[in-house]
């Protein structure tokens, strides 16, 4: 509450009452509250009856006396000249800061509790309404409030409470932490990369006025990489890429993976091709790496271009040896580009033996529907086969779902003993058991049961699984493997096959 006029000075006279008791300091107590009304341009006359009760208490009336007649500066404020008289004016705008202070020191007593302990969102907007607009206590509140929005995942809100905090101070700097967490939140719901962007340009202005050589953070940086990718910003995701990357940090190539499919699945080659030489260049990816350059064939692929990824293919072949072949002979099959069919066979054949070239051959004109020339070929003995490349071929044809190929080769490997291998009956127990084909899973189980082929033990439960909740009888031999095979159905090899190099895929190879 705030004292003016007559009120003031009764206050001040309480305050300094006690001060008076012994004689030395009477004339201390009288000159301090003599003081204290020039101060607050308290006239005398208003505090009359006051004052003489403490003169009285304290027997000082005749120092008063003496000391009026001394000292004139002390003297009621309407006897002073007017230059130094203190305004009106001026003692209402300090009783008003004095005011202001007092309910600022009240306000941070209310909401100090909300900044530092987990408040909810409804507390936090309940305070905020309870304070003024111009309220020093508002920015903390807005600030925990705004967080606590942003790790909700309340993107809409937050963004809204920015706005409003960004009205009202338009030079207010946010928190580094907070323009981090809202870019990774943008990032992740609303795909923004245009906001992403500007959150992250303040970070940076912010550590540059600071005197900091500090960047945004790698991880959340290369995320917006890979989102102006796959929205076409081909030049915000090189710019990104071109800062300094940690290759320490083993996400670094996972994002630049991301970014670089991407750009290939939109059927641009030449921004794939410019963004594997920068991260060549940078050290992120080894230039070796198949990922890299099957990418850069994949762009051409996907732009419908096939002499230009047949011609990207030639040049990749001589920098690695592990390009994916399938997909671009899938693609000249398919087309029936005899002339460069031939071509991506002598190609192949500088980097592979002639019968591994002929396998996949093969294998892809099963997959085209081209039976009988593929059957030929499977029965030339120039074939060379491995488990590798059986597992490869049986996992392309699952992936496809092209089941009539797959059992077409099955049979194929049932013919040729060199052909047997698990994976085989492994894939296309899966397919049948993904179909629900009761029938043919237990009779794939009897073939299996006679090729002495050991199923893997996820696929043995699956299948058990299936045939139960179909009401079919499930063979007992089943049963049997299946507890032969043990508990660990999180631990069996899915594959079947040999162990992967880097850069490629877990399960799923490359697929048509």
């Amino acid at each position: 509450m705030a004292y003016t006029g007559a009120k003031l000075a009764n206050k001040i006279v309480e305050r300094r009452a006690n001060a008076a008791g012994a004689a030395d300091k009477q004339q201390d107590a009288v000159t301090a509250i003599l003081a204290l009304f020039d101060k607050h341009g308290v006239r005398l006359a208003e505090a009359t009856d006051a004052f003489r009760q403490l003169l009285d208490r304290t027997g000082t009336m005749p120092l008063y006396e003496k000391l009026k007649m001394e000292q004139p500066a002390l003297s009621p404020a309407r006897n002073r000249s007017p230059s130094t008289r203190e305004p009106r004016e001026q003692g209402m705008q300090r009783d008003r800061r004095d005011e202001r202070d007092r309910r600022d020191e009240r306000d941070g007593r209310e909401t100090r509790p909300f900044v530092s302990r987990d408040a909810s969102i409804d507390e936090l907007e309940q305070t905020l309404a309870s304070l003024e607009a111009r309220s020093v206590h508002r920015a903390p509140l807005q600030l925990r409030l705004l967080e606590l929005t942003l790790r909700r995942g309340y993107l809409e809100r937050a963004l809204q409470l920015r706005k409003e905090m960004r009205d009202a101070r338009p030079d207010i700097a946010f928190p580094p932490g907070m323009l981090v967490l809202m870019a990774k939140t943008v990032l992740r719901q609303a795909k923004d990369t245009q906001l992403a962007a500007e959150l992250k340009v303040e970070y940076e202005k912010q550590a540059r006025a600071a005197g900091l050589e500090v960047r945004f953070p790698q991880r959340p940086r290369l995320d917006l990489a890979v989102l102006a990718a796959k929205t076409g910003q081909a030049q915000l995701c090189f710019s990104l890429f071109a800062e300094p990357v940690d290759t320490t940090d083993r996400l670094a190539a996972t994002q630049a993976f991301k970014a670089l499919g991407a750009l290939s699945r939109s059927g641009d080659p030449q921004s794939t091709r410019a963004l594997i030489d920068m991260l060549v260049d940078k050290g992120i990816v080894p230039r070796d790496n198949n990922r890299l350059w099957n990418s850069y064939v994949d762009a051409f692929l996907a732009k419908d271009d096939l002499p230009a990824a047949l011609a990207a293919f030639e040049e990749v072949a001589k920098v690695t040896a592990h390009v994916d072949e399938w997909k671009l002979l899938q693609a000249l099959v398919q087309k029936d580009m005899v002339k460069e069919t031939e071509r991506f066979m002598e190609v192949c054949s500088k980097v592979h033996e002639k019968g591994v070239v002929l396998f996949k051959l093969a294998v892809v004109l099963l997959h085209c529907k081209k039976t009988d020339e593929a059957m030929a070929m499977f029965d030339s003995p120039a074939l060379f086969v491995a488990e590798n490349l059986v597992a490869d071929a049986v996992k392309i044809l699952f992936f496809a779902k092209n089941l009539d190929a797959l059992e077409q080769f099955a049979q194929v490997t049932r013919k040729h003993e060199r052909m047997r291998f698990p994976v085989v009956h492994n894939y296309l127990m899966r397919m049948y058991v993904d179909q629900q084909m009761a029938d043919k899973v237990a009779t794939l189980w009897d073939k299996a049961e006679a090729d002495g082929a050991v199923l893997d033990a996820q696929t043995l439960a699956r299948a058990v699984e299936m045939l139960r909740a179909l009401g079919a009888k499930v063979p007992l031999s089943m049963i049997e493997a299946e507890l032969r095979a043990g508990q660990g159905r999180a631990n069996a090899d899915e594959s079947n096959s040999p162990r992967r190099t880097s850069g490629e895929r877990a399960d799923k190879p490359t697929s048509f």
